[in-house]
């Protein structure tokens, strides 16, 4: 879309990768141009052209050696359990028929939080050479019928959060 837009390549660097089933909300993409653009005409032409289930909210001028995925400090999932069956939000939760224990998962979020090597909560495919995340925050709390698992670190493995909370 930007080529088409903007009438030349350009390269666009996004913030890192969701993993299947994942719906992002604040991912962060950077691209360089040389010339000056009217930034809100931008939005709306990208926004015009994006399928509606994905939205562009801002764009804004960066410095030069802003990098989307490198420049990061930390990342943010919040992940949504719903005791019961849903009918209106069931796409973006997992759907649970019983209660986890909001006491046992709170001990749990204790114990991730810090630097540890999360080797054993990652696809095995995705294994680097080095597998330890520092978890800033790691937090349940139940709010009406959901159980809702906050947790921020300064990088994610693949399908990391998604295995910390089935297990």
């Amino acid at each position: 879309m930007l080529p088409t837009i903007l009438g030349k390549k350009t390269e666009l660097v996004g913030s890192g990768r969701t993993d299947s089933g994942v719906h992002a909300f604040g991912q962060v993409a950077n691209f360089v141009i040389e010339e000056e653009v009217d930034l809100p005409k931008l939005l709306h032409s990208l926004n015009s052209m994006l399928p509606t289930d994905i939205v562009i909210r801002e764009l804004t001028e960066v410095p030069e050696d802003f990098h989307a995925r490198y420049s990061a400090i930390s990342r943010i999932y919040s992940y949504r359990i719903h005791l019961g069956r849903s009918a209106l939000n069931h796409r973006y939760v997992w759907e649970l028929p019983y209660d986890l224990g909001l006491e046992e998962l709170k001990w749990c979020a204790e114990v991730i939080r810090g630097e540890h090597d999360f080797t054993s909560f990652c696809v095995a495919k995705s294994q680097k050479d080095d597998c330890s995340c520092e978890v800033l925050v790691a937090d349940w709390k139940e709010v009406g019928r959901e159980l809702l698992f906050h947790i921020e670190a300064d990088r994610f493995l693949h399908s990391m959060v998604r295995s910390l909370v089935g297990t």
